[in-house]
């Protein structure tokens, strides 16, 4: 193709947007490259090199000072962005891209102004005590693009469970009968360390779980006619998962890798939980390096239970009276992120400032020099906070009573007549740390120079003087009725009604969050339950 030969328009536009070049620039590249686009942008590359290198021994004398604050006056940015001539200074465009130069580094919050300043190192000192303990590869490194099986770690996880029961009948006399019942059982499991030290993200450490059961039984015949019987039972268990520590007890983040003080407020001493953008973690666990989240508990709760009931057989009714008192208590703590959790992934180091950006950089590097996932607001970043948790311990009282008839009306028609009544009072805090939303309360918005605005609804406290979340129902009557008609042929028709209202035991078991959020419609209401650390 010779200097004569005709460029279609299309291509020098095509070849303008790629290279930002000029129209005759663009042309005459085109024409040297016989109509290739490649060829051409290869050979204005080559010309810009040189042209750029013409002008580098020139001064740049001329440009702007371009300022920008940030919100509140928080962050500043001074540039001087210099140019050849003061024609290119006054160009809008020109002054535009300083513009941007000056976001770009507010959003950067760059560490250092100086090549000079920046030190040697700049690994983050958390991560270069964490990086260590990190297991050597056991197995050839095939690439470096792929270091997925690179290490290769095997073990189990152990569990022991032991049970016994012990159950005594005694007939004080031919009228009395006491029997009661003993279980008991104990369980130790442990999951298994695949790093071999505190840092390791399988295993939730040493588990254990005891449990009792205990149960006396009284039965007193008055006459064949009418008996009665008295029971008392007993639930108790407890489960203490004690995570890392229960392995590593002298295991401390702020002495160890350097972390706040305050890390050591929570009372449970974990290192973080390290989560790495573009590397396997083991053993299935989200959690690259560091303790496992959620991986401690401290649980016990207890259930006593009183009844009474007395069956009398009376002509063609059978009569049945009975009484039940139930309590329940919880101790509960479950701390989620006593040392934080912590996510890197490749927009720590990406070229790119955009904070949606993955590409361009790397999770680990990222990792070593303490620059988190860039992504806002929470919960997308995933790190998660410290947390310093609730321990609850709450307690709660059922009430309930019933009464029942068995008629026989004819030797072939028999009705059954009941109702029972209970009560279920509020679930209380030991401490009153409660509080929920009243719909019902009003107040008004106070500001100067402004009316009065009324408002609806508001957040109560507990106290010594209020403990419940919510009202006490007392129109828990349940009414029963049934038949029982044989008919002809060997055939018994039954049927039966009856009205049931359902216990809605709500347990404040979610402080790992440092609140637990309990949305409920309830006879009497709208019920908002939340326990303030």
């Amino acid at each position: 193709m010779n200097a004569t030969t005709e460029i279609d328009p299309k291509l020098v536009k095509q070849l303008r947007e790629k290279t930002n070049a000029g129209f005759m620039d663009c042309k005459r590249a085109l024409v040297e490259s016989a109509g290739d686009l490649e060829k051409a942008e290869t050979i204005l590359r080559t010309k810009g090199i040189a042209t750029a290198a013409k002008k580098a021994t020139r001064a740049a004398k001329e440009g702007i000072v371009a300022s920008y604050i940030h919100l509140q006056g928080k962050v500043g940015v001074l540039v001087e962005v210099n140019c050849e001539t003061d024609f290119v200074a006054r160009n809008e465009n020109f002054r535009e891209f300083v513009k941007d130069i000056t976001l770009h580094i507010a959003a950067a919050h760059p560490l250092y102004v100086n090549r000079a300043d920046v030190p040697g190192n700049l690994i983050d000192p958390v991560a270069a005590k964490l990086i260590q303990m990190f297991p050597l590869p056991t197995q050839p490194i095939g690439s470096t693009d792929d270091l997925s099986t690179d290490w290769f770690g095997a073990g189990t996880n152990s569990d022991s469970s032991n049970q016994f029961d012990i159950k005594i009948d005694h007939r004080l006399s031919e009228s009395k009968l006491l029997s009661g019942k003993y279980a008991e059982r104990r369980d130790n499991s442990h999951s298994f360390n695949c790093f071999g030290n505190a840092a390791d993200p399988c295993t939730g450490g040493p588990v254990t779980e005891h449990d009792h059961l205990f149960a006396l039984n009284y039965t007193q015949t008055f006459s064949p006619t009418l008996v009665m019987n008295l029971s008392y039972g007993l639930t108790r268990g407890a489960v203490n998962e004690r995570g890392i520590t229960g392995d590593f007890p002298n295991l401390d983040p702020v002495t160890d890798l350097g972390f706040p003080a305050y890390m050591d407020i929570s009372g449970f001493k974990q290192y973080p939980s390290i989560r790495i953008g573009g590397y396997d973690s083991a053993a299935g666990s989200s959690t690259n390096i560091g303790t496992q989240t959620f991986s401690i508990i401290k649980e016990g709760q207890e259930t006593h239970t009183a009844l009474a009931s007395l069956n009398w057989v009376r002509g063609n009714h059978e009569l049945k009276f009975g009484a039940e008192m139930r309590v329940h208590r919880i101790n509960f703590a479950q701390p989620g992120w006593p040392a934080g959790q912590f996510r890197f992934d490749a927009t720590g180091t990406s070229e790119f400032l955009n904070p949606d950006a993955d590409t361009g950089g790397d999770g680990m590097a990222s990792f070593l020099i303490g620059v988190g996932r860039m992504n806002t607001p929470q919960p997308n970043a995933c790190n998660c906070p410290y947390e310093v948790p609730n321990n609850v311990a709450t307690q709660n009282f059922q009430f309930g009573g019933f009464v029942q008839d068995n008629f026989r009306i004819t030797p072939k028609l028999t009705l059954n007549l009941g109702v029972r009544y209970e009560i279920s009072l509020p679930r209380t805090e030991r401490f009153n740390r409660m509080n929920w939303l009243d719909p019902n309360l009003s107040y008004s918005l106070h500001a100067a120079g402004l009316p009065d605005v009324p408002v609806k609804g508001g957040e109560v406290f507990a106290n010594s003087n209020n403990r419940y979340n919510y009202d006490t129902y007392y129109g828990a009557i349940q009414p029963r009725l049934g038949f029982a008609w044989e008919l002809p042929h060997t055939t018994v028709l039954r049927g039966g009604y009856g009205i049931y209202f359902l216990n809605l035991a709500r347990v404040l078991r979610e402080p790992a969050l440092g609140a637990t959020r309990d949305l409920t419609s309830r006879p009497n209401g709208f019920q908002v339950l939340l326990i303030r650390p």
